[in-house]
């Protein structure tokens, strides 16, 4: 997950972990291309589209250029509204609004995760 929002960040963290989920929080995009390209066993990326230094636009362009880790799919989590076009442009498939629903964020999880098991 990366989320320039500290609390939300570690709301989202500590939910994914109780819920048996793997994960691994970060604060912004460059961390993130950073953790991506330590650990090449990520099945999914959720992703802020409004941060500071690096927005989800710019951390998903430099990601899609980098042939290790372009395969990781990205879901975009946002309080901002984002045009379909410029999320599909980029193969991102699904974008949650903040709030997110845990159901909606469970599903794409299970949907990417489960595609990704060998």
């Amino acid at each position: 997950m990366i989320e320039d929002s500290a609390d939300t960040r570690e709301a989202t963290e500590a939910l994914l972990c109780e819920r048996g989920v793997d994960a691994v929080a970060v604060a912004g995009g460059a961390e993130g291309l950073t953790c991506l390209r330590d650990d090449l066993g990520y099945c999914l990326i959720l992703l802020d589209w409004r941060m500071p230094e690096m927005d989800g636009e710019q951390f998903r362009r430099l990601q899609l250029r980098d042939a290790q880790i372009a395969d990781v799919p990205v879901v975009v989590v946002t309080g901002d509204p984002v045009t379909g076009s410029c999320v599909r442009t980029l193969g991102i498939g699904t974008v949650l609004r903040k709030p997110v629903d845990w159901c909606e964020l469970s599903a794409a999880i299970t949907s990417h995760c489960r595609a990704a098991r060998p």
